[in-house]
């Protein structure tokens, strides 16, 4: 069954290039390089933009006359890292059968061509690049070696087939040759032909897609519709397996260490790498033509229905879908986009928008991300904010102890007090009154104030005891106070629930609780000797979760707190209940009357510059049809942490169209919602 995670990715930024993509984009060191073809009957000349891949902005364009691209591959011009630099190849195939404009040339990442293998060819397929060497094919004919440092051609091959204009796939000094037939070439780099493969198939039948090679095992796609996996030694097919309907073609496969996955019209299949046996289908309404991309126990598939899919690799249970303003037809890539860094699959749509998707982190990757802020260039917030999703992701794993680790790294950025309590007592008699004496020590990093200790159970007279007041205990201080219990059951471990409240710095309402289990004896003859019990507490509950929360249940909690933090008039916009957030106007006293803001409140674990600059532009163009909706402002509540870098770009655009603002992001909407006891109570169920 395939199910959807709820946790929508945002985009951290879109492109428009306003022709359709030649092919998949390319990473190279700080750029995004993505071909593009014109449109219409009559064009022939194809460009390469050059991106940033921390904002999309276009740094260089370089124009290829009477070609297109057929592919681009990166290449490290040196293993001595002083010296080297990357350089992109890019394969041109003519459009003009006059000119012979096939070639293969290499663009340093300003843009600079630094070399052109050119010798009067029509067509140079996609290059492949591996072990020091570049391979392709030209004019379908000869399979042709070059050193991709300096453009030194090392070897031509002539092949007894016709290659088609898809990448070979190398591995140990062996190109495997797509073909426009059924047939696949494997050629040594000593230029001898290994073995032939040909497919038993009659008629219109190629395996022209990049194949794969894992192991032993070469895998391919037929026209149609088969996997084939072959000996690497021999070329002898050691398993088939039909996959979709049949007779339809299939996108390129991609394999790991225990499965092969390939799209087809139904969607995206995974085979078992061994014998080809279907480990799952993740059906789709419309086809998937382009190879899929496997990293990390993830599978991402571009699909003609406009989405990109991410799928657990192991299951083909889906983790989340984004979708494109058009079909996707060339494959996705993952790199680090933004700043800092994120992980993003980046799609090209058919109408030439390319889109950053940023991928939802997992508590590994969160962990890691929060330990690469502590020295950046950054707010104390956003490292407090990494830390706090660290934190609830490995809590959310059962991995407490990480789980503590990450949040006190939260009080540290944030001054937020760590409180440990000891618990002393002289041994506890069923039905007799004893002193427990609490020592609360201030491990963290500012003060705590108004502090109250209670303990509770329903194993006690009374129920709830609570201590005096203590005004201010400074970090690194200590303070003692007691509490007289009376037992009502006795037994080796009674429960006694201990919480302690009071306010940090922040002027937030932090509670934090533990059980402790305390031996009581039936009898006085049976009293233990004087213990004491550790108990170390969190600086906070934790940074409160608000994904958890329902959609409808975030909007009221937004709702409220609106109207509790002196706005009047609050009221929903939109439908009830949608994971995309809803929004709410109120209005606030100005002296000349009272102003409307807007409030768009995303119930989102990341969030986008791009994303928030849309619901700027919906509000506006509300107010060009209802100038009284025209606001003074915009509160932006998102459940998640936003960026410095999302902060300014949003800011600056919220002032260009002369907006006020604000963030009530995770760290800010934590600490106002920890002001309410009410709201603790009603929406996380935490007493005050």
């Amino acid at each position: 069954m395939n199910t959807v995670h709820r946790d929508t990715p945002h985009t951290l930024w879109s492109t428009d290039l306003a022709q359709p993509p030649a092919g998949p984009p390319l990473p190279i060191a700080d750029l995004l390089l993505a071909p593009t073809q014109e449109r219409g009957p009559t064009a022939q000349h194809a460009l390469l933009h050059a991106l940033s891949l921390a904002a999309g902005g276009a740094r260089w364009q370089h124009s290829f006359e009477y070609a297109l691209v057929t592919g681009l591959a990166a290449v490290q011009t040196s293993e001595v890292s002083e010296t080297s630099e990357v350089l992109a190849l890019v394969a041109l195939a003519s459009t003009d059968l006059l000119r012979g404009a096939g070639a293969l040339v290499a663009l340093d990442a300003a843009g600079e061509e630094r070399y052109r293998w050119a010798p009067g060819v029509q067509r140079v397929s996609a290059p492949a690049v591996s072990g020091g060497v570049a391979c392709f094919t030209a004019d379908a004919r000869a399979l042709v070696l070059l050193d991709p440092a300096s453009g030194e051609e090392r070897a031509s091959v002539k092949l007894g087939t016709s290659a088609s204009l898809s990448a070979p796939a190398l591995a140990d000094g062996v190109a495997y040759v797509p073909c426009r037939g059924p047939h696949l070439l494997a050629v040594g780099w000593d230029g001898k032909v290994r073995w032939r493969f040909d497919a038993p198939e009659r008629g219109a039948v190629w395996l022209d897609k990049t194949p794969v090679v894992v192991g032993e095992l070469v895998f391919a796609a037929l026209t149609s519709g088969a996997v084939l996996a072959l000996r690497a030694e021999d070329g002898a097919l050691a398993w088939r397996a039909d996959v979709g309907p049949a007779g339809k073609r299939l996108s390129p496969p991609v394999a790991d260490g225990e499965r092969v996955y390939v799209g087809a019209r139904d969607g995206l299949h995974a085979l078992d790498l061994g014998n080809g046996c279907a480990a799952w289908t993740f059906l789709t309404e419309r086809r998937i033509v382009a190879a899929p991309v496997v990293a990390g126990g993830v599978v991402y598939a571009a699909c003609h229905d406009h989405h990109l899919y991410a799928l657990d690799a192991a299951t083909g249970r889906e983790s989340w879908r984004r979708e494109v303003e058009r079909r996707i037809e060339v494959a996705p890539v993952l790199a680090a986009c933004g700043s800092p860094p994120t992980t993003c699959a980046i799609v090209a749509d058919r109408g030439g928008a390319l889109t950053a998707i940023a991928c939802p982190l997992d508590a590994e990757e969160l962990e890691t991300r929060a330990r690469s802020l502590e020295e950046a260039d950054c707010s104390d917030e956003e490292r407090a904010e990494a830390w706090a999703a660290a934190a609830q992701a490995l809590a959310d794993l059962g991995a407490r102890e990480r789980a503590a680790a990450c949040q006190e790294k939260v009080a540290r950025w944030l001054r937020q007090p760590v409180i440990r309590l000891d618990v002393q007592h002289e041994g506890l008699v069923l039905d007799a009154w004893t002193r427990l004496q609490f020592i609360a020590r201030n491990e963290g990093y500012g003060p705590a104030r108004n502090l109250i200790i209670r303990a509770s159970g329903d194993q006690f007279q009374g129920q709830v005891m609570a201590t005096q007041r203590i005004i201010r205990l400074e970090a690194k201080g200590e303070s003692a106070d007691w509490l007289d219990v009376r037992p009502r059951e006795y037994g080796d471990s009674v429960p006694l629930r201990v919480s302690v409240e009071y306010q940090d710095l922040s002027g937030a309402t932090c509670v934090c609780e533990q059980t402790i289990y305390i031996s009581v004896a039936q009898t006085e003859t049976g009293r233990g000797a004087g213990q004491t019990r550790h108990v170390r507490l969190p600086a906070t509950t934790h940074v409160l979760s608000f994904d958890r929360l329902s959609p409808l249940d975030f909007e009221r909690l937004c709702l409220w707190l609106v109207e509790g933090e002196g706005y009047v008039r609050g009221e929903h916009l939109g439908l009830a209940g949608s994971e995309q957030g809803r929004d709410v106007i109120a209005y606030k006293r100005a002296p000349d009357g009272e102003e409307l803001w807007y409030f768009q409140c995303k119930r989102y674990k990341s969030i986008g510059a791009k994303t928030l600059r849309d619901e700027v532009d919906k509000y506006l163009a509300l107010a060009e049809e209802k100038p009284h909706l025209r606001p003074a402002g915009v509160v932006f509540v998102v459940s998640c942490a936003a960026s410095a870098q999302v902060r300014e770009q949003v800011g600056d655009y919220c002032e260009q169209h002369g907006l006020e603002h604000e963030f009530w992001a995770l760290t800010e909407l934590d600490m106002r919602v920890k002001r309410y006891p009410d709201l603790l109570q009603e929406f996380f169920n935490l007493a005050l």
